[in-house]
């Protein structure tokens, strides 16, 4: 196994015989000195090639930087007769932990903003849905992809008939 001594030792001897071989050529040893100036050489790039490969297999533990990047968030489930609770899951201290994402006072406004396909209706759009219509609310839903968000609205509307007053309509 390669070790920082192991590295430092042939960096060392590398860089010596490399740069203070000169003493050979007025003594006449030619070969010698092209040899130990080759083999200084190859020490000192064996000690590089050795220190990245050390640094890159330390780096490799968290490679996407994980821990660094990771944050404590809210785990409490805050509710009220008007918010919306969305469960998440995130890592923090090298461990998965539940949360919940709180939109308290969602008449404030809410905006839910990412490329196509990348999840807001399944994430978020279906939960602010299906937990307004269990509070009762009325709401309107433009559905762009018909009949997607359509079809889970006339469904949960059908369960929960109960919290609306008689005679309550879906129209499309």
């Amino acid at each position: 196994a390669i070790t920082w001594r192991h590295i430092i030792i042939v960096g060392a001897v590398g860089v010596v015989v490399f740069l203070f071989n000169s003493w050979l050529l007025p003594l006449g040893y030619r070969y010698t000195y092209i040899i130990s100036t080759i083999l200084g050489y190859v020490g000192m790039l064996m000690s590089g090639i050795w220190i990245s490969r050390m640094l890159k297999n330390n780096m490799m533990d968290d490679r996407f930087n994980d821990e660094n990047e990771s944050f404590m968030q809210e785990t409490r489930q805050l509710k009220n007769p008007y918010s919306i609770n969305i469960p998440t899951r995130f890592y923090y201290e090298k461990r998965w932990h539940s949360g919940w994402i709180n939109v308290v006072n969602p008449f404030r406004a809410s905006i839910v903003l990412g490329t196509p396909g990348s999840g807001k209706s399944f994430a978020v759009v279906n939960n602010f849905l299906k937990q307004q219509i269990d509070k009762g609310f009325a709401l309107y839903c433009y559905d762009f992809k018909f009949p997607d968000l359509s079809t889970i609205v006339y469904n949960h509307l059908k369960k929960n008939k109960d919290k609306y007053p008689k005679g309550v309509k879906f129209y499309v």
